[in-house]
């Protein structure tokens, strides 16, 4: 019987940024990875959260810090938009993106 449970999540989408990777002026796509227990698809407990953000531009991928992304938060109409400072973005991987 599997007691772990694993999820990754749509986060909500950054204010307007320049991606240091390409350059440009995006939105970036956040996502959050949680690791913890659970037993048959039920999540009973949480213990470790990795925070994404992609560029829409150019698929670039980043890590955030806990920190970073609970910095700052504002809403727009029904929607959470997060304030990221790119000084608080780590450069993993490019993604292809179709």
């Amino acid at each position: 019987m599997k007691i772990s449970n694993d999820s990754f999540e749509k986060y909500g989408t950054s204010g307007r940024v320049t991606c240091p990777k390409c350059g440009k002026e995006a939105s970036l796509q956040l996502m959050r990875a949680n690791n913890g227990l659970g037993m048959m698809g039920i999540s009973i407990a949480n213990y470790n959260h990795n925070y994404f953000a992609l560029c829409e531009n150019c698929g670039a991928l980043y890590s955030l810090d806990e920190d970073s992304i609970k910095k700052s938060q504002k809403r727009v109409g029904m929607y959470k938009v997060r304030e990221i400072d790119p000084e608080g973005l780590t450069y993993l991987q490019t993604l292809p993106l179709k």
